[in-house]
């Protein structure tokens, strides 16, 4: 399993403009929602231990 960070993301994304959509198979956008699912319980995680 790789890892990458939010701000690997942010980056990877930073020059496209904001409103820029893009088309998502269903097992593209079900990624998508696992991985901000993942990132709010890794986060959610990181907050309760401080």
């Amino acid at each position: 399993m790789e890892k990458i960070t939010v701000r690997e993301v942010r980056m990877a994304l930073n020059d496209f403009p904001e409103d820029l959509e893009i088309e998502l198979s269903d097992e593209a956008f079900a990624a998508y929602e696992y991985l901000i699912e993942y990132a709010k319980r890794l986060h959610s995680k990181d907050s309760e231990a401080t």
